[in-house]
């Protein structure tokens, strides 16, 4: 993980994702993993190191954590919007956004505070 960060309604991530080279790393990395979202989606849906199941393990990891806090009624959406950050120049705009969000969020239409 580059750059994150929490927003009241949204999370805001640039992820780096590296070709295995080593299956017995990937595969004690995979085992770690499934054994703390055992309880959520089984990982054979998808592809082990797809975007789609990293967001997935994230999901999942994070829900357990906030409903073991008590906050029973959350839950994410249902999809999430990605792009592919192909230049230096492209991270680094994308970088500032994160950085600048919190204080465009007095701005932000879902800001119901």
């Amino acid at each position: 993980i580059d750059t994150w960060i929490v927003m009241p309604n949204h999370v805001h991530i640039i992820m780096e994702i590296f070709p295995s080279c080593e299956t017995d790393t990937v595969e004690t990395q995979r085992c770690c993993v499934s054994r703390l979202v055992a309880k959520c989606i089984p990982l054979c849906r998808r592809k082990p190191g797809s975007l789609s199941s990293i967001v997935q393990q994230i999901k999942c990891a994070c829900t357990k954590r906030i409903w073991k806090a008590g906050y029973t009624d959350f839950q994410w959406q249902p999809r999430f919007h990605d792009s592919i950050l192909r230049t230096n120049q492209a991270v680094e705009n994308v970088r500032s956004y994160i950085a600048m969000n919190p204080a465009m969020w007095e701005r932000d239409k879902n800001n119901l505070v």
